[in-house]
Parts: C-alpha cells; sequence; structure tokens
C-alpha cells in the first residue's frame, strides 16, 4: 500500500484512515493526508526511537522493500535495546540530544565573515555620540580601554573604537575648536549688548579658574546663556589681575564695549577689578541673600550644632538610619517613602531650612529612635521643636527667592526689585499681624534681623535704573512691582528718554537715507509724488509725545500673568516677541538694556560640574582639558548629537 511508504507507520497502526495508534505509548493521533504529526509525536515522545530511524534512513538510501523491511528491523532493535537498559538509555539520551541540536543549526552566510562597511557620516556620528559621555556625562577618558567597554563596542558593526590618547588629543580639541569658532560667530550676529557674570574658583587639585559668562537677548528674544571662558589662572588674584583677564577674555570675543553689566560675589578684588574697567557692577544678589540669613541665624546657633550632630550620627551610622527608615515604614506610611535627614552645608544657607524642615517632619520617628539608642544626645527640648517648626515658617519665602532668583533658564534682573520689596513685606507681617503672636521670642529677634539686612543690603533699591528698567518692562510686574512712587517716576521718566533718543536715531537716519536715494534715482515718478503728498498732510507728532503714547499704551495693556494654566513660569521676552511690531522702541529697549541677571549661579554651577570632571579619579585632566570640556559642556548644542 502507498500509505505504508513512510517509514512512521512501522511505528503507527492506522485507524478509520483518519487516525494513527502509537504501538508505545498507544495514544491515538490524527494524520489525515500527512505524516507530520506522527514524526513530531516520535520526536517528542520517543526520541531515541526517532533518532534510530533518521539515522538509518541516512544509511539506507534505498526504496525498495527489501531495503525498507531491513530498515525496519534495525528501529526495531534499536527499540528493543534502548528500552532494555538504563544505561544504554542514558548514552542514547545524549546522543540524540547533541544530535537534535547539530540539526537545528542553520548553514552559515558570507554576512558572517564580511566586515560592514560604514560610511564617514556614520562614523562621525557615533564619534560624536563617543564624545557625549566624556563631554556630557562625566566619564573618565580611560573608558574607552575597559574590557567590558571594549566588549560592548565590537557590537557596533564596521567601527573601530578610537584609544584614550585619541580622544584626548585629537577628537576632544579638533570639536573645541569648532565649538569655539561657532560660538565667536554667533556672538558677533548676535549680541548688540551683554550682561556679564564672573566668578573664581579653587579645585580638589589646588588649580585656581577663572569663569566668565555672557546673557544675552537674541534678535528672536529668546535669552541666551554663554561661557566664554573658563581658564586656569595662575597669577595671584589681585584686582589689577583680575581686570586685565577679563579685558583680554571681552575682546576675544569683541565685547568689551558692548558690556552693560556684571555680576560677582562681594569680594573686595572682583569689585576693584570691575570698577576699573568702568562697567556697572551689582554683588550676586543670592550671595547678599545668604549673608542676611546667615547672619541673622546666629542665636540660634548653638540649637542648630545640636540638631546638626544628630542629623550626623544617622549619617554615619546604618543601624540608626535602619531603625528610622523602619519605624516610618511602619508608623508614618501615611506620609510617602522612607525619608532620610538631610545635612546642614556650611556655604549655602537654605542648606539649613531644609535641615530644619526635614527634622520637623520626621520629629516622631527622630525622638522614637533617640530613645531607643542608647547615645548621650544633644538634648532637644519641647520649646525648641516649637523654635524649629517656627523657623521653617520664616525661612520658607527666603528659600523661595533664592530658588526664583538663582534661575539661569530665565532673566532674573526683573525679580529684584519685586523679591525685595516682597522680602521687607512679609518681615513687617511677622512683627505686626496678631496670628504670629505666637512666635517665640528668639524668632522674633530672627526677624527683626532678618528686616534690618534687607534695609541695610539693599538700600534703594528701586532707584537702580537697571533693575527698575528690567522690573518696568516685564509684563508680569510693569508699574505694580515698585513701592516707591518717586522711584516709579523716575524710571517713566528714564523710558521716555530712551524712546525720544531711538525715535531720533530713526529719523537721522531716514533722511540720510532719503538723501542717498534722492542722488541715486532723479526719476519723476507718480506714487513717489503720492508718498511726497501724504507725508505733507499727516499729522507730524513730536518725539516726545510719541514716547508717553508707546509707554503708556504699555502700561495700559493687559499683564502677562506670572504663571500659565499648567503652573509655569510666563516668558516676558516671548509676550515682547508677540508685541514688538505693537511697542517697536520699547521693545528694542528691552532687548539691549533687560539682559541683566541678578546672581553669578552660573558660574558657580559651571564650577560645581567642572568639580565632577576634576575629581574623577582616573581622569587626571590637565587644566588645558578641564578648560576644553566646560566650555564644550556648556556651549555644545545638544541637537548637534542628533543631526
Amino acid at each position: 500500500m502507498s500509505g505504508r511508504k513512510s517509514m512512521v507507520w512501522t511505528h503507527f497502526e492506522k485507524k478509520d484512515n483518519i487516525f494513527a495508534i502509537c504501538k508505545y505509548c498507544k495514544q491515538t493521533l490524527s494524520y489525515k493526508t500527512s505524516t507530520g504529526n506522527l514524526n513530531s509525536h516520535l520526536k517528542k515522545a520517543h526520541a531515541s526511537i526517532f533518532l534510530a530511524q533518521k539515522t538509518d534512513v541516512r544509511q539506507l538510501p534505498s526504496n525498495n522493500s527489501d531495503d525498507l523491511t531491513l530498515q525496519a528491523n534495525t528501529v526495531r532493535a534499536v527499540t528493543t535495546t534502548s528500552c532494555s537498559s538504563s544505561s544504554v538509555a542514558t548514552v542514547s539520551a545524549g546522543s540524540i540530544s547533541s544530535d537534535l541540536e547539530s540539526s537545528r543549526k542553520r548553514q552559515k552566510t558570507m554576512n558572517l565573515y564580511v566586515t560592514k562597511k560604514i560610511t564617514p557620516e556614520e562614523r562621525k556620528r557615533i564619534d560624536r555620540d563617543l564624545l557625549e559621555l566624556f563631554i556630557s556625562d562625566y566619564q573618565p577618558f580611560s573608558m574607552v580601554e575597559d574590557k567590558g567597554f571594549k566588549k560592548f563596542a565590537k557590537n557596533i558593526p564596521g567601527y573601530t573604537l578610537p584609544g584614550r590618547k585619541a580622544i584626548s588629543a585629537a577628537m576632544i580639541p579638533a570639536l573645541y575648536e569648532k565649538c569655539l569658532a561657532e560660538v565667536k560667530e554667533t556672538v558677533t550676529q548676535d549680541i548688540r549688548s551683554v550682561c556679564i557674570t564672573t566668578d573664581c574658583w579653587t579645585s580638589s587639585q589646588t588649580e585656581s579658574y577663572i569663569a566668565v559668562t555672557a546673557h544675552y537677548i537674541d534678535k528672536d528674544f529668546e535669552p541666551r546663556q554663554v561661557l566664554l571662558e573658563c581658564k586656569n589662572m595662575k597669577e595671584r588674584h589681585s584686582s589689577a589681575n583680575l581686570s586685565q583677564e577679563l579685558k583680554r577674555v571681552t575682546d576675544d570675543y569683541g565685547l568689551t564695549t558692548k558690556v552693560i553689566f556684571a555680576i560677582s560675589d562681594n569680594a573686595r578684588n572682583i569689585e576693584k577689578a570691575i570698577e576699573d574697567l568702568n562697567w556697572k557692577r551689582y554683588g550676586c544678589y543670592a550671595h547678599t541673600l545668604n549673608l542676611i540669613v546667615s547672619y541673622a541665624l546666629n542665636p540660634v546657633d548653638v540649637f542648630i550644632e545640636n540638631i546638626k550632630k544628630i542629623v550626623a550620627h544617622f549619617k554615619r551610622s546604618t543601624s540608626a538610619l535602619d531603625m528610622l527608615l523602619s519605624y516610618q515604614i511602619r508608623n508614618m506610611a501615611d506620609s510617602g517613602d522612607p525619608k532620610r535627614l538631610i545635612q546642614q552645608v556650611p556655604t549655602r544657607w537654605n542648606s539649613t531650612y531644609f535641615m530644619l524642615r526635614r527634622f520637623c517632619l520626621l520629629k516622631e520617628a527622630v525622638k522614637h529612635c533617640m530613645a531607643m539608642i542608647d547615645k548621650d544626645w544633644p538634648v532637644i527640648s519641647t520649646d525648641e521643636w516649637e523654635i524649629a517648626n517656627q523657623l521653617c515658617e520664616v525661612l520658607k519665602p527666603f528659600e523661595e527667592v533664592t530658588s526664583s532668583i538663582s534661575g539661569d533658564q530665565y532673566l532674573t534682573g526683573s525679580l529684584v526689585i519685586v523679591m525685595t520689596n516682597c522680602l521687607k513685606a512679609i518681615c513687617e507681617d511677622f512683627l505686626e499681624k496678631a496670628e504670629y503672636n505666637h512666635f517665640q521670642s528668639v524668632v522674633k529677634q530672627i526677624v527683626v534681623s532678618l528686616k534690618i539686612g534687607l534695609n541695610d543690603r539693599f538700600p534703594k533699591i528701586e532707584f537702580s535704573k537697571t533693575f527698575a528698567l528690567c522690573t518696568l518692562l516685564d509684563p508680569r510686574f510693569k508699574n505694580y512691582g515698585f513701592q516707591n512712587d518717586n522711584a516709579y517716576s523716575e524710571i517713566k521718566k528714564h523710558t521716555h528718554n530712551l524712546i525720544i533718543g531711538l525715535i531720533d536715531r530713526d529719523k537721522k537716519s531716514s533722511l540720510s537715507t532719503k538723501e542717498t536715494n534722492n542722488l541715486e534715482d532723479k526719476d519723476v515718478s507718480a506714487w513717489g509724488m503720492f508718498d511726497e503728498l501724504i507725508k505733507k498732510k499727516k499729522p507730524q507728532g513730536n518725539a516726545t509725545a510719541t514716547a508717553i503714547r508707546e509707554l503708556q499704551m504699555y502700561l495700559d495693556d493687559e499683564m502677562l500673568p506670572r504663571q500659565n494654566s499648567e503652573g509655569q513660569w510666563n516668558n516676558p521676552s516671548q509676550w515682547w516677541r508677540e508685541h514688538k511690531v505693537i511697542y517697536p522702541h520699547l521693545s528694542e529697549i528691552y532687548q539691549t538694556k533687560c539682559n541683566i541677571v541678578a546672581t553669578s549661579v552660573p558660574c558657580e554651577r559651571l564650577f560645581s560640574k567642572t568639580g565632577l570632571l576634576v575629581s574623577q579619579r582616573r581622569c587626571n585632566l590637565k587644566p588645558r582639558k578641564v578648560e576644553q570640556l566646560a566650555f564644550l559642556n556648556s556651549n555644545l548644542n545638544p541637537k548637534r548629537f542628533d543631526e
């Protein structure tokens, strides 16, 4: 029968021409017109028989009846042998597994032996992505010599990983030179006036650096920040040396005559250096606020020192920390994830606020752990716990102002007057309103000290033309940012004069252009005559009236909300971009004179990043390499890595 020609029927019996019964396990299987299902059953349930059948078929290519009979007898013999001896079955299973595994192997293709080629553009893109590891993520150059990273890089077809020296000596400097040229071109084209921030820093390797950052508003009314230079300064930090260094940097970019304002810390050497360059200068607002709060907290120094000791123990002791976290999990689940205590940082007053706030938040857990741990703890009385709570209430608005004024993604000059007035008003409320009568006497003393510090260190802040102009031309504040009527009147008059100056400039430019056109084109034109008639009949307002009208129209316009519907700060620069046609002169004044920041925080954050670079143990970075990486980290457009 034709159906018996397949060797599989040696192990199955037909039933009703639809089913087959296995001779070994008596399982009934459907086969219909194909024996694939039967072969699968043999392979899974009777592997030794399946292997014997497969091996025998390879050795017996003939299809005549005698060969088939011999083949069937061989299969039965193998089956009988494999079932009669457990040891043989074990060996058979191993050989079966090996044979089945080898049968699954596919034939290798030529692609496995041919190295894939990549285009120069693909190689360049991969190189840029590699450099981002060192520029943005601060990885050490020696990373390319690590065994694991080399193994990973082999998975990039056609790409050869560059060595450490190639990256340090060739690729980074080349990218630096390219980025430097692009920055200089951008600065030359976009900057009409600039505000600079500068600061000095000494690394853990006792290497001194100075950074100079430029802030400006570009032609599209977008606030920009550019690191002009972060340079190792070996000379003594005298005012003369600092002045010379600042002038060298700004001369290199052609910005010396375009600097309208400079921000630095309150050190006398940098203050004198900026004065020698005849630049307007202001001390870093955040640094000054830090001095005010730090001085005001002197009456509670002992109390704060005791809290620092308690926090330090929970930072050092793992058992104490585990107890603190476990208590929160068991008894304070409603407060969210378990939290750790925060230690104070001496150079940042707001870290004191964060320490007190977290200490008060975990009061229950801290008191429990202090009672359970046998240690000579500093004593925190009930009154002192109350003082800590009240200090958090007093210091919260100061921390909010510090965070707002320290932003480096927006211009902060317009916030100085508004925030200072708000802090003064808050201090007065703390002292005068009845709801704050519960304050402890020491807390009231601190509030008085804060108020005095604000008045002493920010005297007549509203009369600063630079900050007053920024406040007036911020559509979120306008005239509402002022408390002193005389200060508002003066800045309004100053703005009128600025507008009149722009109008006169435009008139002179228009007359010069008209004279040039008359000399070049003497042809009579009908439409030209019409334009002349319009000019004669059109009312000619003087510059003063135009200035008053434009400024008043701006002040009467609807104010820009401080925050949008999503709770994010609205951007005044975007507002001016949308209204530059309506207020042409005011928009130009905003663009050229309101690019002011209030703090040197951008430089401080740069030094934090640079410190991370220097602290990499395997970097061994020389100062020149630190300068290049700091410049690239600040100025390299991230989009370039995705091009």
